[in-house]
């Protein structure tokens, strides 16, 4: 319990999460030790990646803006992959190494939004039966949460199936250690296919139509706002009709791919 409580604090990535306790009269000591031997080294690398990724925020930008920019910095730098020296368990990994798991994802990340002024938290957990980590923000006083990791696709550029979605949409395919982490998210406002108006909230070609016509260039985005909408929109972009969504939208159908991310209620069409 103590030791996941220290691994949730980012800034505590040197600290090695076994422990010695003595007590007496008075109270209990605990003793940790360091994790790596060369800290200064790693915290200077951790310094001039933060200076680097916090340098891309400008005055204009909104905590929603922030959590877009720091998302995308960390999967274009990231590798997904295990250390020799366990970083890829903590930020260093992101930082210092280039390359991480869940948990040096998303502490990487909490680190960075804390550090523009968004308060953010990591949330462990499980993700198809397997152990993972994601993070719980704060935006204009309602929670989302955001699984950098499941993000990080080579075969999608800068894809956001999981970034700021409702506890709601995260819990379908999340759980966490502690229900009581999932904080109820009270408004969609900032989940990010709402905030650039590809939502898609009702099962109509007219409206999926008009998602896909409001966008340009080679990448097509398209959210559900629940997962029977989910369904019923992978099956129509799958479907022999999509030559006529795609023309309908005014986009070129001779050659197309549809990339989702399991466990989000998200689609990205890529045109060629």
């Amino acid at each position: 319990m103590i030791g996941s409580a220290v691994q949730e604090i980012p800034e505590l990535y040197w600290v090695d999460l076994t422990y010695t306790y003595s007590t007496w009269p008075k109270g209990t000591r605990m003793r940790f030790s360091k994790k790596y031997r060369d800290v200064e080294k790693r915290q200077e690398a951790i310094d001039a990646a933060t200076e680097e990724a916090l340098s891309l925020i400008t005055p204009e930008m909104d905590d929603f803006d922030k959590t877009v920019v720091l998302h995308d910095w960390i999967c274009d730098r990231t590798t997904y992959a295990e250390n020799f020296d366990g970083s890829d368990q903590d930020l260093s990994g992101v930082f210092y190494r280039g390359q991480a798991v869940c948990a040096g994802y998303a502490e990487a990340y909490a680190y960075l939004l804390n550090k523009a002024g968004v308060e953010c938290v990591c949330i462990p957990g499980y993700y198809g039966g397997e152990a993972h980590e994601w993070v719980r923000t704060t935006i204009d006083g309602t929670y989302y949460y955001t699984d950098v990791t499941g993000d990080d696709d080579d075969e999608v550029s800068h894809g956001r199936f999981w970034l700021n979605l409702t506890a709601d949409m995260m819990l379908w395919s999340h759980e966490p250690d502690y229900a009581s982490s999932m904080y109820e998210s009270l408004s969609d406002a900032d989940v990010w296919y709402v905030r650039t108006g590809t939502m898609l909230y009702a099962m109509d070609d007219d409206a999926l139509i008009s998602i896909l016509a409001a966008q340009d260039g080679a990448e097509l985005d398209v959210g559900a706002e629940s997962y029977d909408v989910y369904v019923w929109m992978t099956d129509r972009l799958s479907s022999a009709d999509m030559p006529y969504l795609l023309e309908a939208s005014g986009h070129d159908a001779s050659s197309w791919r549809v990339l989702t991310s399991d466990g989000a209620w998200g689609a990205r069409i890529e045109l060629s």
